[in-house]
């Protein structure tokens, strides 16, 4: 089946016989949406040191998906839940404690620079105000934590130049 002209528009798609089937069952059940929800993870390791209730991080799903209603704006709050539920453990995941998943498969970021550009390197760090300083941490703690920054040993060298 293809899509009509009008596709962007409300309602310009004929449901489908697995529509008509599938819409009693979601208007039926109705569940919270953990993408709503901030991680339940504060960072700050306890004695429990329990884990999250977040859903574990997965890939975006891969399969095409059937809606569970006709595209109208009358249905719109039963297609904003299906895309939630669908994307809860990839897109809209939002822990902080599981790391992110590594990109595969793709060839390496190619970085095109002026090849008179003269290298420097700076080795003052940034000043961070004092009231600041938790904040900060706490926010380079996390993306440790994320995989987004690895931790560097004390005096190591470096070799990289802006």
């Amino acid at each position: 089946e293809t899509l009509p002209d009008t596709f962007p528009s409300i309602g310009s798609c004929k449901p489908s016989h697995a529509t008509t089937q599938t819409i009693a069952a979601v208007t039926r059940v109705t569940v919270p949406s953990p993408a709503l929800s901030t991680c339940t993870n504060t960072g700050v390791p306890t004695q429990a040191d329990q884990s999250c209730s977040c859903p574990r991080r997965t890939l975006p799903p891969t399969d095409t998906p059937v809606l569970p209603c006709p595209p109208t704006e009358d249905n719109l709050p039963i297609i904003q839940q299906f895309l939630l539920n669908r994307f809860a453990s990839s897109a809209f995941n939002v822990c902080e404690r599981q790391p992110l998943p590594l990109m595969t498969g793709s060839e390496p970021l190619r970085l095109y620079v002026d090849p008179e550009a003269k290298p420097t390197a700076i080795r003052t760090p940034s000043q961070v105000p004092l009231a600041w300083h938790s904040v900060v941490r706490e926010g380079l703690e996390r993306d440790v934590r994320l995989g987004v920054l690895e931790r560097v040993p004390v005096n190591t060298p470096d070799a990289w130049c802006s």
